[in-house]
């Protein structure tokens, strides 16, 4: 369960600080009217993207067996991933 916690806490603290890095170099993008700054913006912004696929896959992954999955749905964080 610990280990689960501390990899939920990660991901969460990697799509908080690839969100703050998308916004703080959109900023200086508009400041200084650097395309290659907006682009690093637009290239985190994505990284904070996958950060929220893997949120997802955790979700769906935890559900139980069923009719159609009788092992479950764990190997779907890995499609998410």
């Amino acid at each position: 369960m610990k280990n689960e916690s501390n990899s939920l806490r990660a991901v969460l603290f990697a799509l908080g600080a690839n969100l703050s890095i998308a916004v703080i170099k959109y900023i200086v993008s508009v400041i200084s009217g650097s395309s290659a700054m907006l682009a690093e913006s637009i290239h985190s912004l994505a990284d904070t993207t996958n950060q929220v696929f893997l949120l997802i896959g955790r979700k769906r992954s935890a559900r139980g067996a069923d009719e159609m999955h009788s092992l479950g749905y764990g190997k779907e964080e890995y499609f998410w991933g």
